[in-house]
Parts: C-alpha cells; sequence; structure tokens
C-alpha cells in the first residue's frame, strides 16, 4: 500500500465514509454506511458508475 484516505473520517453522526487505498498504479475503494442513510446500499454501484462514464468521457 502507497497511501490511504478516508473521506470524510469516521466520526459519529456521520451517515457514510469512502476509503481509498493506493497501491502503486491502482486504488481500492470501500464504503461505510450506516443504515439510515436512504439508498447507502446504492453507493458502490453508484461510485462504479460514475468512473465509467468519466472514463469513458476522457478516452473521446
Amino acid at each position: 500500500m502507497t497511501g490511504t484516505a478516508l473521506l470524510p473520517l469516521l466520526v459519529p453522526g456521520h451517515l457514510c465514509g469512502v476509503g481509498l487505498s493506493f497501491f502503486g498504479d491502482w486504488a481500492e475503494v470501500s464504503f461505510v454506511a450506516d443504515r439510515a442513510l436512504p439508498l447507502g446500499e446504492l453507493l458502490p454501484k453508484l461510485w462504479e458508475q460514475a468512473v465509467r462514464e468519466l472514463e469513458e468521457s476522457v478516452q473521446r
């Protein structure tokens, strides 16, 4: 692992957090969501969709 970031830092009261772990030339994303967050279970799929759209726009 070459780096890590928590967005935002997981403190009491936050309903979700995203962890980014960097491994050289690739990264891994982790999600933590409180069940109180409406539709929080959709965060990983929405992230994948946004990354795919960004990649497609850069390739044009």
